[in-house]
């Protein structure tokens, strides 16, 4: 979402939840549709950790910034014409 690295910027905690996710959820995507895709114990430990972090930044996330995390849900499930009249706040 463009309004993360906006003026004023998102909570670096949020910035970070959502930096994990993206790269989760692509991961995620590989494992479950492309069939010539493997995954060596180290890359699994490796995305475990990531996973961690992002779970950590989240928790984080609801006690420091709790507004904006309301904001980026909402936006996550918004459609296009949602997602731009909150991109414009």
């Amino acid at each position: 979402m463009p309004w993360l690295h906006g003026n004023p910027a998102c909570h670096p905690d949020l910035l970070e939840f959502a930096a994990h996710f993206e790269r989760l959820h692509i991961l995620r995507n590989l494992a479950d549709y492309d069939h010539e895709y493997s995954c060596t114990k180290s890359e699994a430990s490796a995305v475990l950790g990531r996973a961690r972090r992002a779970i950590e930044a989240l928790a984080s996330a609801r006690k420091r910034c709790p507004e904006q995390l309301d904001i980026l849900c909402i936006a996550a499930l918004a459609d296009d014409r949602g997602r731009r009249q909150i991109s414009k706040r």
